[in-house]
C-alpha cells in the first residue's frame, strides 16, 4: 500500500537522518533492503574518502564499494565510466568481489572485458590511445557487457548487498 504524504515525509526524514549522521547502527537496524540500499552508498562512500578510493576500506567494505561502483557505472551511464574513472586497476578485484557477493554472471562479463585490455591497462590520461582502444574489439566488448550488466544477469543486486553487509556487520563502524 502506498505511503501517504505524511508517512513519506517521515520516512524521508528518517533516511536522511541516517545518511547525514552516518549512523551505521540505525542503517543495520533497517529491515527493508530498499531502505538499507537507499542509505548504504552515502555511508560507504564516506568511508572511501573524498577521492572515492577503495584503498582505506577493509575487505567486506571494498567488496560492496567495488560492486556498487560498477553497478552505478553501468546503470547511470556506461561501463566505460568504470574505466574512465581509473577503476580498471581494480578490475580483477571487482570481478572477484562480484563472485563473493553472489553475482557470478556479472563477474564473468567483467572478466571477458578485462581480458581484452592491453598489458599496460586502460589509458585513462591518453585520449588518442583511449579512442583507439575503444574503437576496436575492446570497445565492442564493453558495449555488449554494458548492455548485459544493465539487465542484471544475476538478478537485482540490492538483496545481495543487504545480505552480504549483514553477514559482515562486524566489519562496519
Amino acid at each position: 500500500m502506498p505511503m501517504s504524504k505524511r508517512q513519506f515525509r517521515a520516512w524521508k526524514a528518517r533516511m536522511e537522518a541516517i545518511r547525514q549522521r552516518r549512523d551505521w547502527d540505525a542503517l543495520f537496524a533497517l529491515e527493508d533492503s530498499g531502505d538499507f540500499m537507499y542509505c548504504l552508498p552515502d555511508l560507504l562512500y564516506g568511508l572511501a574518502g573524498p577521492e572515492g578510493s577503495p584503498e582505506p576500506l577493509n575487505h567486506p567494505q571494498r567488496v560492496l564499494f567495488l560492486c556498487m561502483t560498477l553497478e552505478n557505472c553501468t546503470q547511470c551511464d556506461s561501463l566505460f565510466n568504470f574505466f574512465d574513472e581509473g577503476l580498471s586497476a581494480y578490475g580483477l578485484e571487482t570481478a572477484a568481489a562480484l563472485e563473493e557477493l553472489g553475482a557470478p554472471q556479472s563477474a564473468a562479463l567483467l572478466r571477458e572485458v578485462l581480458a581484452l585490455l592491453p598489458p599496460e591497462g586502460y589509458p585513462v590520461d591518453d585520449y588518442a590511445a583511449c579512442r583507439a582502444l575503444c574503437d576496436g574489439p575492446f570497445g565492442q566488448a564493453v558495449e555488449q557487457a554494458d548492455s548485459r550488466l544493465a539487465d542484471y544477469p544475476d538478478g537485482l543486486l540490492g538483496g545481495l548487498y543487504f545480505a552480504y553487509a549483514h553477514a559482515h556487520r562486524e566489519e562496519f563502524p
